[in-house]
């Protein structure tokens, strides 16, 4: 068994291994990416620009703790992100996937009060009362894969783990009794993310490392 298989199995026993008193939540994510270094140094190799792994979708799981009588939550979450394309260059093709174990504390700072666990105010009218801004630490557990073509050299993985850091803002629906739609955009910065690539077809001096800046946007449906 592989370190990524290794790391995801661990990162999943202390997921569940934590209280499960929680709201439970689903989450749907629709992200934008740039990966600055990776597109110069394909755009380097091609005569046209092509920037790789533009776009991708995640989904995620988590658990929501409240506290009592202050509206700040704490939402630990796994999440699994995943992307697949072509590029017309000495590659036939490139995959990114990954599972990210994120800490996402919510602070509806336009109204702090919670009464006994108990929020007084889901109504879409009170929508400055349903702002949240969010903050968003993890860690990323993540497989980049190129598979050469005309160049017939075998496909080169890279398992690594890199650090995140998320910040966003949302706001809370409230559908009935206990059901709860949070549209949210934020902004992740996840550092050091590396590519290994054939020495033909990069220089020797690249390593291939690059930061991925990301926009997301994501439905939570929390029941």
């Amino acid at each position: 068994m592989n370190h990524f298989k290794v790391s995801f199995i661990i990162l999943i026993a202390l997921f569940f291994s934590s209280q499960t008193s929680a709201q439970f939540g689903l989450r749907v994510k629709s992200n934008i990416n740039n990966f600055p270094t990776w597109n110069r140094m394909i755009q380097e190799s091609l005569t046209q620009e092509n920037d790789v792994l533009t776009s991708n979708f995640e989904l995620g799981l988590d658990y929501r703790f409240k506290m009592k009588n202050i509206r700040i939550d704490i939402l630990n979450e796994i999440t699994y992100g995943f992307r697949s394309e072509s590029i017309l260059t000495n590659f036939s093709g490139m995959q990114f996937s990954y599972f990210a174990f994120n800490i996402n504390t919510q602070i509806y700072a336009f109204n702090l009060h919670r009464e006994n666990g108990i929020d007084k105010t889901l109504h879409p009218r009170h929508l400055l009362d349903n702002l949240f801004f969010t903050l968003s630490p993890g860690i990323v557990f993540h497989r980049t894969v190129v598979s050469h073509g005309l160049i017939l050299l075998p496909t080169l993985p890279s398992d690594q783990i890199s650090l995140k850091l998320g910040t966003g803002v949302g706001f809370d629906f409230k559908i009935g009794d206990s059901f709860i739609i949070s549209p949210c955009i934020t902004y992740n910065y996840i550092h050091n993310i590396e590519l290994l690539l054939s020495p033909v077809s990069i220089p020797p001096s690249e390593t291939g490392k690059t930061n991925l800046h990301q926009f997301q946007f994501h439905l939570r449906f929390g029941f």
